[in-house]
């Protein structure tokens, strides 16, 4: 048995250093990639969401009612949209996800706390998302105390009344405030995703690696006919694994279904498509299992951190929120939400379909175009 040499372990750390060294990818991957991630999730990841795009229905000319809702708007927690709204017009944005409070203040509203009366004020707030929501509400809450016993005349302040308004809060679509609502349907996202994109993506390394793939060169194969008969076979097991996720998540965590099952598979359908030719992609740029499988996880953790699965997608700053519309994931996030739990028509998601659709296109034309040169 041979003794053990300091010299021989020392000769394979230099070489290995030294390999590790000439692999530039890898090395970036390693050293640069978790640094830039840490700056963007640290900044971008957010539970206090502020500015939430609010609808006003302000039947009210008084003043008192315009100094509530500059007290709102002033709490930071609230964006009035621009426009005049009536119910049914502001249900149906309620509907779409595009406001996430509907606040209706009645005509009477000012002569009422003139009278030393309490008036009645509706917020009707999307609860899909608890936690976004509640934060907002609460500092709505504190506003009468500040606002109308400021601007109320003292002589006309009653002592029981001059600072209470009875907010009646209408929770949409959750009214039980069950978190696994919005949180399980996201979970099944993100794990078909990542799934679909590293067998798509070790499967065609490895063929590369085992030199199966030049083997291929020698068939009369164009790129297109090649992404098609490397996607098909994982499409079918795509479809079997979302059937098998979302089927497990309803029967174990009792969610509901109240939209179209057609419209959410046919959703699905593309997401899987899009899934797998980014796992295409990353196989064509890489040069081994192990760069792929690097390139996989910096996919996911933005599709993660950025697609409104761990914090609201409302509460991150504008330049996180456009990286996220980048992501096919934040989309089919948003839409199996509002599918499941809100029960909406396929006009309601048409705009985040017709993204997921073009999203397909660009990165098929990609592939194809990555792959030719490569065959080439």
């Amino acid at each position: 048995m041979k003794t053990f040499s300091c010299d021989r372990v020392r000769g394979l750390v230099v070489k290995e250093l030294q390999e590790l060294c000439r692999d530039y990818v890898s090395l970036t991957l390693i050293l640069l990639i978790p640094l830039i991630q840490l700056l963007i999730y640290g900044f971008a990841v957010n539970t206090d969401v502020r500015q939430l795009p609010t609808v006003l229905i302000n039947n009210d000319s008084g003043y008192l009612s315009r100094s509530f809702v500059q007290g709102m708007v002033n709490t930071d927690y609230f964006d009035i949209l621009p426009g005049e709204y009536n119910e049914q017009q502001a249900q149906r944005v309620l509907l779409q996800g595009k406001a996430s409070f509907v606040i209706t203040i009645p005509s009477t509203f000012t002569r009422q706390l003139l009278r030393g009366e309490v008036p009645d004020l509706l917020v009707q707030a999307d609860a899909v998302d608890a936690v976004t929501i509640n934060n907002a509400v609460n500092a709505m809450q504190t506003l009468p105390q500040y606002i109308i016993a400021s601007n109320l005349p003292g002589g006309l302040r009653s002592e029981d009344n001059h600072d209470k308004i009875n907010i009646n809060v209408q929770k949409m679509f959750n009214p039980e405030l069950i978190e696994q609502f919005n949180f399980i349907p996201a979970v099944c996202i993100c794990l078909l995703n990542s799934v679909l994109v590293l067998m798509s993506s070790l499967s065609i390394i490895k063929e590369k690696e085992t030199g199966a793939l030049e083997n291929m060169l020698v068939y009369p194969i164009s790129p297109l006919e090649f992404i098609i008969g490397k996607m098909a076979p994982y499409a079918i097991i795509g479809i079997v694994e979302a059937t098998l996720i979302f089927s497990a998540a309803f029967a174990a965590f009792h969610l509901p279904f109240l939209g179209s099952i057609v419209l959410l598979v046919l959703v699905i359908l593309i997401f899987i498509i899009i899934s797998l030719t980014i796992g295409v992609i990353i196989s064509s740029i890489s040069k081994t299992q192990l760069q792929a499988m690097q390139f996989s996880i910096t996919y996911f953790l933005p599709s993660i951190m950025l697609s409104g699965f761990i914090s609201p997608f409302q509460g991150m700053p504008h330049w996180a929120q456009l990286t996220g519309k980048l992501l096919p994931s934040t989309y089919l996030m948003r839409i199996s939400r509002e599918i499941i739990i809100k029960g909406v028509s396929f006009a309601d998601i048409l705009p985040d379909v017709l993204a997921l659709m073009a999203m397909m296109l660009i990165l098929l034309a990609l592939a194809l175009y990555i792959k030719r040169r490569t065959l080439d």
